[in-house]
């Protein structure tokens, strides 16, 4: 990623490698324990004990909860069950005293002041896209910044987003997931249309540090503070900012104490950091979006947490929609799972919470996303070597929800689009066109095709097939052809939208052929030596009893014998990732390679356990094709096929993989059995002069010649290579000649 002007980047570093005096609060000695907390009064015997829940939103269960040293033996006479997870959670509370030297602003995490340079720093490289400003200021009268990001056109007057990090103010990722989307956005927009379009018409308002008092705070007295710095009236200090907000305000999920990590204050909206925070919101009216990132736990949640209560239809689905999109997003980049769902039913009741009142007070869609990491440990002090890795994840999702929140319309192709079109038929494709805050046109619904990169798109009107339901026909072609086409639709209001984003700079391709072919097979016959670790063995499997799921098969899909993880049974407790690797398969000269193979698979859901299948071309860099994002409980072989060209094609030396792990420490199942290995690759038989790829030389296919026909300095274009009758790599008159001699008189 670009980073921003090297005199502004140098003070950043050297600013970094300053020491800070010791912290006041000092956690030397401190246990990280989980306690199974069964009841309210277990979370006020721990706080009598002066214990700290360590987690975004305490509650019963299995809770990771700091406990002092002097703590220990109380808690052992407790009667509560626990277990330790860190002996000492005191040098990674001090990790940021002794920073090293960066290299980028995302190395490690910034100070306070550092944020403001930042945030400056994208103003000056981009004023025409860039502002920064002070929405309001906190108890202690720091400035809650805001940077708004927008194209030309003005700005307050285009669909709005406003996401913030840091109303937690101990959950320092979150400050770096704001940061990192700002910076994706200004340092890209000349080079990404997807994100040009999207700052154009979008007015994107990003608060990285809403509460900086805490911030500082947690830098230099106690980097496990997590509310304001409100004196209270029995001398305790703070109130929990995401307790404060006024749908639900002072029910269960918040606590009225306030020495209590989760007291919701003296009234709704008593703290000056969440009336900054209301007070835009109720002047951005455009906003229709917005993202409070937390951490940890690693959830995509929206409303409600104060009720075991939903969102209406239609507003119920959308939020569904959007949280599994972004779920599915998230995980594609690192793998990493985010689970997803209502907050009170994902996890468990909070009241006062800001999203509950973005979206039940002001009808804004209102989403929490908890960041990385998945545990306790390392819990809020997340390293600094994983900041990269957590906003690149995130990018993707965030960005999705910034196209939708500024779209009139909702364009999908729900089956995805085509990776390959048959030779000589036609390629139809439906697509959804759904109204969201205005509706469409009517015959706006247009696709836009061509055969070689320099032709002209050509245009061609969608069929309204009824039910927000469209369709688009792409002719026939032959096997030269280099396909690319996109969509547009136009909504009542005038805006205007491209499938893919971006178009027409961006387009969809396909590869044409006539049919596949079968270059690798193994249906496990005999034993290929691929290489195991951990349970996983060739052999036939023994129909085992699984303790959760379905059993182990009997016998392979085809023969007795296949790979298994634990033939004899299930997967283990607590089991790291154990691999089945294949050896190296020749791709070389095969495009469009796709993997097959048969499946019989026992797996917890994703909370708790993993499955995966990876692709590499060096054996080295593995890009994962699947994980389960949901329980898998086969009763029966199940067919699976994997589009691996991106990874494989041309390539002589690619690998196969199955994971199995990592797991928890309680629900096994069968685990994996794999047979009937293939991998396929596209093929294409071209007939001189049958431009559509119809099999019948015709008028459409002379009327197709005169536009092929080019220079003598010039290549064959794609599409053309049918007439190409001489083979010397040019359309001319003498392809002219032997064309007329094979079409019709």
């Amino acid at each position: 990623m670009p980073l921003l002007r090297i005199k502004r980047l140098l003070l950043v570093c050297i600013l970094s490698l300053s020491v800070h005096s010791a912290l006041a609060v000092d956690y030397a000695g401190h246990k990280l324990v989980q306690i199974d907390v069964r009841s309210p009064t277990d979370l006020k015997q721990i706080h009598a004990l002066g214990g700290e829940p360590m987690s975004c939103h305490p509650h019963p269960g299995l809770t990771a909860v700091r406990i002092p040293p002097e703590a220990m033996p109380a808690l052992a006479a407790s009667g509560l069950d626990y277990k330790i997870l860190s002996d000492d959670i005191g040098p990674a509370t001090k990790r940021h005293l002794h920073r090293g030297f960066r290299t980028g602003p995302f190395d490690d995490y910034m100070t306070f002041a550092e944020i403001q340079t930042f945030l400056y720093d994208l103003q000056a490289a981009r004023p025409d896209l860039c502002s920064v400003s002070t929405i309001g200021f906190s108890l202690q009268n720091r400035p809650v910044m805001m940077l708004h990001i927008t194209g030309p056109g003005g700005g307050g007057n285009k669909p709005g987003v406003f996401y913030h990090g840091l109303q937690h103010c101990r959950e320092w990722i979150t400050g770096p997931a704001i940061l990192y989307l700002a910076n994706h956005l200004v340092t890209q927009y000349d080079a990404d249309p997807c994100i040009q379009d999207l700052v154009d018409r979008t007015d994107i308002y990003l608060a990285p540090c809403v509460n900086p008092d805490g911030y500082v705070y947690t830098w230099n007295s106690d980097r496990l503070w997590r509310k304001n710095r409100r004196l209270n009236y029995d001398g305790s200090y703070g109130v929990d900012l995401n307790r404060n907000w006024g749908v639900g305000w002072s029910g269960p999920g918040a606590s009225g104490n306030p020495s209590d990590p989760t007291y919701y204050g003296t009234a709704p909206f008593s703290e000056p950091e969440t009336q900054v925070l209301r007070s835009f919101i109720l002047n951005h009216p455009s906003v229709r979006a917005y993202m409070d990132y937390h951490s940890y736990s690693q959830l995509i949640l929206w409303p409600y947490g104060y009720a075991n209560i939903e969102p209406p239809a239609p507003d119920d689905a959308t939020f569904w929609t959007l949280g599994l999109e972004m779920q599915r997003l998230i995980q594609d980049v690192h793998g990493e799972y985010y689970e997803a769902g209502p907050i009170y039913s994902t996890i468990y009741q909070a009241s006062g919470g800001s999203v509950d009142w973005v979206y039940g007070d002001q009808g804004r869609f209102g989403f929490t996303i908890e960041l990385r990491p998945d545990s306790p440990f390392p819990g809020f002090e997340l390293p600094p070597d994983e900041i990269i890795p957590t906003c690149e994840e995130n990018l993707p999702a965030i960005l999705r929800l910034t196209e939708w929140a500024s779209s009139d319309l909702t364009v999908t192709l729900p089956d995805g689009p085509p990776q390959y079109l048959t030779a000589g038929t036609d390629t139809p494709m439906t697509l959804k066109i759904e109204p969201s805050v205005s509706t469409l046109a009517p015959g706006t619904a247009k696709m836009y095709y061509r055969y070689h990169p320099d032709a002209p798109f050509t245009e061609t009107s969608m069929t309204d097939l009824g039910g927000n339901n469209y369709q688009a026909v792409l002719p026939a072609t032959n096997c030269t052809a280099a396909p690319e086409y996109y969509f547009t639709a136009e909504s009542a209001a005038g805006q205007t939208l491209a499938l893919p984003c971006g178009a027409p700079a961006n387009t969809y391709t396909a590869i044409v052929r006539s049919h596949t072919a079968v270059f690798y097979s193994n249906t496990f016959s005999r034993n290929p030596g691929w290489s195991t670790a951990g349970s996983w063995a060739f052999g036939p499997p023994t129909g085992q009893s699984a303790a959760y799921g379905g059993p182990d098969p009997s016998s392979g899909h085809t023969g007795s014998t296949v790979y298994g993880y634990n033939l004899n049974g299930d997967y283990e407790n607590n089991l790291p990732q154990r691999h089945l690797t294949s050896t190296a398969i020749d791709c070389t000269g095969r495009a469009g390679v796709t993997l097959s193979f048969w499946r019989w698979l026992g797996v917890e859901q994703p909370s708790y356990d993993h499955a995966y299948v990876w692709v590499s071309n060096d054996g080295s860099n593995w890009t994962m094709i699947w994980q389960n994002t949901a329980e898998v409980a086969d009763t029966a072989w199940t067919y699976q096929e994997f589009d691996i060209s991106a990874v494989a094609d041309n390539q002589p030396t690619v690998y196969l993989r199955w994971t199995m792990g990592t797991t928890d420490g309680s629900w096994t199942y069968c685990g994996w059995n794999i047979d009937d290995v293939q991998l396929t690759s596209a093929g294409c038989d071209a007939t001189l002069g049958d431009y559509n790829g119809d099999t019948v030389i015709d008028a459409a296919d002379f009327a197709a010649f005169p536009p092929c026909v080019r220079g003598p300095a010039d290549d064959v274009a794609p599409g053309c290579g049918v007439f190409d009758f001489d083979a010397d790599a040019h359309i001319d008159l003498r392809d002219f000649h032997a064309f007329q001699e094979v079409a019709p008189q």
